[in-house]
């Protein structure tokens, strides 16, 4: 996924790179105009990681051997998770999460629901080196955006809101949020106490399409059931994806169309 500007939502092109906060390197900005604009609102998040924890700073003492780097010492820093991290959810985005966060926040019943709640995932690295398996799932859950909120600050729904905007002009059904997590072996948080500044994560809103609506519908309709999908049977399909597969609830291998 290619980083959008924290105050503009403007996305990284070819032409145009954009730059991280250079204290916490959390965030990216497309212009030192869209950097300072952006600071009153990012100042607290900021100062609040530095406070717990550089970017620089291992998050766990974890071999890097784990992750398939044997001669490399130290421990897996935030840096290290984010390369990860990007690559992964970008592989990820135009399938397994376009379709979860309609069942995961049962959008097809309550549309409203793409601003009240955000689809959150717990992740751990594998030691395989395709970006689509790069991380099996621990968790996941909608949550309530007063929660994100109430551990990051308004940014990311101010985030949310902006780009929903820009997709409901643009003649689409919206914008989402999916937030994952990274944890490292041994850490098995429940999802909830994850949510915070200290944990490595990325922040992905995705759009909402009428096609992709209009498909899961006539699919619920094929099979007789109410539109919607049980909890254990999204995060079924969802484990499997992020295992190499399809999204599905028997695992399908995966492959390009």
């Amino acid at each position: 996924m290619l980083p959008s500007c924290q105050t503009c939502n403007k996305t990284e092109g070819a032409e145009t790179k954009h730059s991280r906060c250079s204290r916490c390197r959390a965030v990216f900005y497309c212009s030192p105009t869209c950097q300072r604009n952006d600071w009153k609102h990012h100042k607290p998040t900021c100062t609040k990681t530095l406070q717990t924890a550089g970017p620089e700073a291992p998050v766990m003492a974890v071999p890097m051997k784990v992750y398939g780097q044997t001669d490399a010492p130290g421990g897996r820093n935030r840096v290290q998770m984010m390369q990860d991290l990007t690559p992964w959810a970008q592989s990820h985005n135009g399938d397994t999460f376009t379709v979860a966060v309609w069942q995961a926040l049962d959008l097809l019943n309550r549309i409203e629901r793409r601003l009240t709640h955000v689809l959150a995932l717990t992740v751990r690295r594998t030691q395989s080196t395709e970006p689509r398996k790069f991380y099996s799932l621990i968790d996941a859950e909608a949550v309530p955006i007063e929660l994100i909120t109430e551990r990051f600050g308004d940014t990311p729904e101010k985030t949310i809101k902006r780009t929903d905007v820009q997709q409901r002009a643009a003649g689409n059904l919206g914008a989402v949020m999916v937030m994952t997590f990274e944890l490292l072996p041994g850490d098995n948080r429940p999802l909830r106490e994850v949510i915070s500044p200290m944990t490595c994560f990325t922040l992905q809103p995705l759009n909402l399409f009428d096609e992709t609506r209009r498909s899961l519908f006539r699919l619920t309709m094929a099979m007789a059931s109410a539109p919607g999908l049980p909890e254990q049977a999204w995060k079924l399909c969802v484990k499997n994806a992020l295992d190499g597969g399809a999204y599905h609830f028997k695992f399908v291998e995966w492959s390009p169309r």
